[in-house]
């Protein structure tokens, strides 16, 4: 199951999808096409936690998190690679994703079952009241 975050489908489309007819890439300024992301605000007073949970329940070295980013932007990441899935329609992918990670993010971090279309700042803050900064660390343990 591959990780299906609209953030970095749609950077991918706006660098290089809808270019005007007859130009290159190389002729296309960035002036023409700004881009331009959502507040961070939120997200950036939880940068050590939001660091952990993407590396930790994503799998991944970084991700491009707003405050508008919710938890089933990431729809896919962090499964490992597993041959019984690839035998599943997406919607039965979709629905064994939102099963896994909301089961993986209640066991790791101690909290209450939550819907995926949680944003990931009201989730972050789920999990800092569960277990502040300090005392973390040992609820967190593998």
């Amino acid at each position: 199951m591959r990780c299906r975050s609209p953030i970095v489908q749609e950077v991918r489309h706006a660098n290089l999808g809808d270019l005007p007819r007859g130009r290159s890439r190389q002729n296309l300024r960035m002036s023409e096409k700004p881009l331009t992301y959502a507040a961070r605000e939120r997200i950036d007073a939880f940068k050590e936690l939001a660091n952990e949970f993407v590396r930790e329940v994503f799998g991944l070295p970084w991700a491009l998190m707003t405050d508008e980013s919710t938890l089933s932007d990431f729809s896919g990441c962090g499964l490992d690679t597993q041959d019984s899935l690839g035998e599943l329609d997406d919607e039965a992918q979709r629905a064994f994703w939102d099963k896994w990670v909301v089961e993986r993010v209640c066991e790791r971090y101690r909290i209450e079952p939550f819907p995926v279309s949680i944003s990931m700042a009201q989730l972050f803050e789920r999990i800092q009241r569960a277990a502040p900064i300090s005392g973390r660390q040992t609820l967190i343990a593998d």
